[in-house]
């Protein structure tokens, strides 16, 4: 290993100047600095020369506190690699991190051109390439416009649409349909902030680096620098309702977000008897993406994620509902409310009043039944006499709850008929059990027996 080659590898031609408060490269000066170093190499010894560049290392630290810190940062990384270089040792890479914060780069550069690539000016791209590169730590993108960095970006970013609320740090990119006067070419720039329908941003061209507000119509979206990603959001939202309309029946309403993505609609999951995964429990999804324009105006967001939903439960009584917003990116399910609700039992109810053998294999039944889901509908009644349903001879006799029976009206407080009185037939003879059965037409999940008696059928 020569000193000639250590020093080149340190400070090669491409190398950094600096020039008034602007940082440029200077191949002068690499070349100079590089025979410079050398020369020293040759002249002093390896022990020496190891000496001689802690000093300059000693020396940059101090420059480190004027000005000039950004460019001497970078002279000290590379003086801190050659006597590693030099002593033998290997450089291990740092953990990927931001070389700079979004603060620090925004008093770096606000006021002053930033030229990238020293061609054709100060523009947007150049701003975003130092930013690239000091903050995010990226390789650079190889782009001709900045409307064409969203779908180029490395995978330092998260890309995120439009209608994601913007946070400080993340890199804005306008679509080729800005009408900016720059032939398609879009613009780029940092956030500082979002203003709902504007954007603040740290922006150049026109004119040098400045704090500016920019609208928000032909934005593409934004990228997320990774390595200032703050935690993730979990869901948010609201349980305006929980009620019980009617037997056998559930409503809720309410909103439900998720800030990682804040124009979509989220999974809204209700569970009845309990929250989730406890005994017992079922659970209905829906998706939260109905209009909910007050929730828009008072957060800030985008989107339709309001949620009002009605749906047939298989539980009844006293019993907790609990509803959770759904995660869409990181983060956890949240549980947005429980609330304990009456729940009616949805099965028909009824009663079989009599059951008397009238001779020659006839029987008088009589009683009545209604279906809570819908008092006010007749619903039928089956009648069977000896073998009841699932045993082998055994047959239904079909009777409409069709008569009046303003007893029944009374005692549960609803309407229309629902009586049934009728004669009828079977070929068995003896003692025989006859049995009723109340036909579910709504929510309920049963056709329950409401009544029983035994006859003895001549």
């Amino acid at each position: 290993m020569t000193f000639s080659y250590i020093a080149r590898r340190c400070f090669p031609v491409d190398q950094w100047s600096l020039r008034g408060s602007r940082v440029s490269h200077s191949p002068e000066w690499g070349n100079e600095m590089s025979e410079l170093l050398s020369e020293m190499g040759t002249r002093i010894g390896l022990h020496s020369f190891v000496w001689t560049l802690l000093l300059a290392l000693e020396f940059a630290v101090a420059l480190s506190f004027m000005k000039y810190s950004p460019a001497i940062r970078r002279i000290v990384a590379a003086i801190i690699t050659c006597a590693a270089a030099v002593m033998g040792f290997a450089a291990t890479a740092p953990n990927a991190m931001a070389l700079t914060s979004v603060d620090g780069f925004v008093a770096q550069w606000n006021g002053k051109s930033a030229d990238y690539d020293n061609a054709y000016g100060a523009q947007c791209m150049d701003l975003f390439n130092f930013y690239n590169r000091d903050v995010v730590g990226a390789p650079r993108v190889a782009v001709a416009t900045a409307a064409q960095v969203y779908g180029a970006a490395p995978a330092n970013y998260t890309r995120l649409g439009a209608s994601t609320p913007a946070v400080k740090g993340d890199v804005a990119v306008w679509g080729s349909g800005l009408p900016n006067g720059t032939g398609g070419a879009g613009h780029i720039a940092i956030v500082l902030a979002d203003q709902g329908g504007s954007l603040q941003i740290l922006t150049q061209n026109p004119g040098a680096t400045h704090i500016a507000s920019m609208s928000k119509a032909y934005l593409t979206g934004y990228l997320r620098p990774k390595n200032l990603t703050p935690p993730s959001n979990n869901p948010t939202g609201s349980v305006d309702e929980v009620s019980s309309p009617r037997a056998g029946v559930v409503r809720i309403r309410g909103w439900a977000l998720d800030r990682d993505d804040a124009g979509a609609a989220i999974q809204v999951h209700a569970y009845v008897g309990g929250q989730a995964g406890a005994p017992n429990t079922e659970g209905h999804p829906f998706v939260a993406n109905g209009a909910r324009p007050d929730v828009n105006s008072a957060i800030g967001v985008p989107g339709n994620h309001g949620f009002d939903a009605t749906f047939a439960v298989s539980r009844s009584g006293n019993l907790p509902v609990c509803i959770y917003g759904i995660n869409i990116g990181g983060g956890d399910n949240v549980l947005l409310g429980c609330r304990t609700i009456g729940i009616a039992d949805p099965n028909p109810k009824g009663a079989l009043d009599e059951a008397t053998a009238l001779g020659l294999g006839t029987i008088k039944v009589r009683g009545w039944s209604f279906d809570p889901s819908d008092s006010a509908k007749l619903n039928d009644v089956h009648i069977y006499v000896g073998p009841q349903p699932g045993q082998a001879g055994s047959r239904a006799i079909v009777l409409r709850t069709s008569k009046s029976r303003p007893d029944v009206n009374s005692a549960f407080g609803i309407g229309g008929n629902h009586g049934f009185d009728a004669v009828i037939s079977t070929g068995l003879r003896g003692p025989q059990t006859v049995c009723a059965y109340g036909i579910n037409i709504g929510e309920g999940w049963t056709n329950p027996q409401i009544g029983c008696k035994t006859v003895t059928v001549r």
